[in-house]
């Protein structure tokens, strides 16, 4: 199968094209994800920051609201690259798939998704468009995770986030929507992001139960929003300079196929001890009209 084949989407072509170092294992997932049947609802491109730039990540979504029977096809297309690519899911998991799966009124989207890091990660998510604290106490149940914080508000998770490496589950990550009027008394910077906040539709606060890692995402109202305040540059050092240039090959492969560009959309910031560092720790990229 050629690296270039009919098998891959856009925006593996693009970074292939971008970049000559892209992992296989990413080449992989992208072609198994989109396998046997139709693809993949909406995809989407991202990049984690830190001292070191990894923009090996991509995340497919099966709209299940739209089309109940993709739940089916993204659970089938999970086991196969979970097991193409040597990750081991705990039994459990599966045994919650065939008995409960992910078919209630809850689920809007299921989504799959790869971090080309190693070890690696694979990722299985469920975007929910209604109450849905008894699914995901099930799956934690089900996979021993640790306890959900009291304080969590559970009423308004809108998303659960399951990560595993090869060895298992890596993390149990939960996403609640948040109530912006709180966030001034909560964040103690927030007059750093106020005119980002402004420019969200919403705002999302992520709690990892393994990891312990806290986060918050800005989702923007338009790509402009997080433009202003990225101020990504292709000249600067680091993480920031090297998405930047990554970006820029990527847009001139996809502008040249008429596909549109990609922009960024969310941006997460890692919350510490009461405050949101000033570096954001992921961004997503959507494909559209520049």
């Amino acid at each position: 199968m050629s690296d270039h084949g009919p098998l891959h989407g856009p925006l593996l072509r693009a970074l292939m094209e971008a970049r000559g170092d892209v992992p296989p294992s990413l080449a992989r997932f992208d072609a198994l994800v989109r396998s046997d049947g139709p693809p993949p609802s909406f995809e989407e491109y991202s990049a984690r920051m830190g001292a070191a730039l990894c923009p090996w990540r991509q995340t497919c979504y099966f709209d299940a609201r739209a089309r109940r029977r993709l739940t089916s096809v993204a659970n089938a297309r999970f086991e196969k690259i979970a097991a193409d690519l040597g990750v081991s899911i705990p039994a459990s998991f599966w045994r919650f798939l065939a008995k409960r799966g992910a078919h209630g009124s809850e689920v809007r989207e299921v989504v799959l998704g790869m971090e080309a890091t190693v070890p690696l990660r694979l990722k299985y998510y469920l975007v929910f468009r209604g109450p849905a604290a008894s699914t995901v106490e099930a799956l934690r149940v089900a996979l021993g995770a640790p306890e959900l914080p009291a304080t969590l508000h559970m009423g308004s998770v809108c998303i659960l986030g399951l990560d595993f490496h090869p060895c298992g589950l890596h993390d149990f990550k939960v996403y609640v929507r948040l109530d912006s009027r709180r966030l001034p008394h909560v964040i103690e910077n927030f007059a750093d992001f106020r005119a980002l906040a402004v420019g969200c539709r919403y705002l999302v606060f992520q709690h990892c139960v393994v990891s312990r890692r806290r986060q918050v995402y800005f989702h923007a109202n338009s790509p402009a929003v997080l433009e202003d305040h990225l101020a990504l540059d292709p000249r600067a050092e680091g993480a920031r300079g090297s998405l930047a240039d990554t970006l820029a090959r990527m847009n001139r492969r996809l502008e040249g196929r008429d596909a549109g560009v990609l922009r960024p959309w969310i941006a997460s910031f890692v919350y510490r001890q009461g405050a949101l560092e000033a570096t954001p720790a992921n961004i997503y990229f959507h494909l559209g009209r520049g």
